[in-house]
């Protein structure tokens, strides 16, 4: 108002006024509290300081703030880790951020996420599968480059010669139809009543892995619908909803949703809402259940329970 007076009245100490209390007010806001002051505290709707919430753009905070949010983060994390080593001995269970945990299992049987470029897919799938328990067999392919997937075990990237990316599309058909067959002569129904080992497949970057290999999606198709009495379990990761088909989608029922994700793609999954994004974590949703929060930045994670996972 003050500019706009000055524009069209010559009176431009009403601007300089004007500004001067807009300063005056953002000083008084971000004013550098002693660290006896900052009693910092992360919820669900925020991070508040004081009883006040914080700017959501970090760069803004006080550095005593950032170094306060890096120790909880980091005890947040460890806390939840430490609990999942105590407490969880089903299989498959996982911590999908603080105060989440999630079954493939229970709420499966397999995982679609999607989110875009910036998300924090990446950090997420880190923390499913550092945190994952009853060590299942990993099949692995990052249609990324391997930059994601590849300190967990082996695994096929769109970098692959063709010849192994084929193999491994096909050896997953195989797989499958090699515990059709162990099924059928034990006379039972289902993997769980067998010795047959859990095994999980991780596909990260899903849409351009059905563009690049077209054995991909009969492989994937067949997984999602037969996979949970075979004991083979699918944790996938897209960018977007575009480009896989309604066969593969309709199996993938544990379905998160990350913030920033577009709002037709939120819709096509079943999400009534999108999260919002928050200023050093991701931000992500469970669709028809809890929204939650998971390390992103400036942590990275803490991988505690990879040494009780099989090689």
């Amino acid at each position: 108002m003050g500019v706009y007076f000055g524009l069209t009245t010559g009176m431009w100490q009403l601007a300089m006024m004007s500004g001067t209390s807009a300063l005056i007010a953002l000083g008084m806001r971000l004013k550098r509290p002693s660290s006896k002051e900052v009693v910092m505290k992360i919820r669900a709707r925020g991070v508040f300081v004081n009883g006040r919430r914080a700017p959501n753009w970090i760069k803004l905070w006080p550095k005593a703030w950032r170094e306060e949010y890096a120790e909880q983060l980091a005890l947040l994390v460890a806390n939840r880790q430490e609990q999942l080593i105590k407490v969880h001995d089903e299989p498959l269970n996982f911590v999908a951020g603080f105060g989440c945990e999630l079954s493939l299992l229970a709420d499966g049987p397999h995982l679609f996420l999607v989110g875009p470029t910036g998300s924090g897919k990446s950090k997420f799938l880190e923390l499913v599968l550092s945190s994952i328990s009853g060590s299942p067999t990993l099949l692995l392919a990052d249609y990324k480059g391997g930059a994601t997937l590849s300190r967990f075990g082996n695994c096929v990237t769109d970098l692959s010669p063709q010849g192994e990316r084929e193999s491994f599309w096909l050896g997953i058909s195989q797989l499958l139809r090699q515990r059709e067959e162990y099924l059928a002569i034990h006379g039972v129904a289902s993997a769980s009543h067998t010795s047959l080992g859990l095994v999980l497949v991780v596909v990260d970057e899903l849409a351009h892995a059905l563009r690049e290999d077209r054995q991909a999606l009969p492989a994937l198709s067949s997984l999602a619908a037969r996979g949970r009495s075979l004991g083979v379990h699918l944790i996938c990761a897209s960018q977007s909803v575009s480009g896989v088909p309604r066969a593969l989608l309709v199996n993938l029922n544990l379905r998160v949703v990350l913030a920033g994700t577009d709002e037709v793609d939120a819709l096509q999954l079943g999400a009534k809402s999108r999260p919002a994004k928050v200023a050093g974590v991701g931000v992500g949703l469970v669709v028809g259940g809890p929204e939650f929060r998971f390390p992103f930045r400036p942590m990275p994670i803490q991988a505690k329970l990879q040494t009780s996972r099989a090689p």
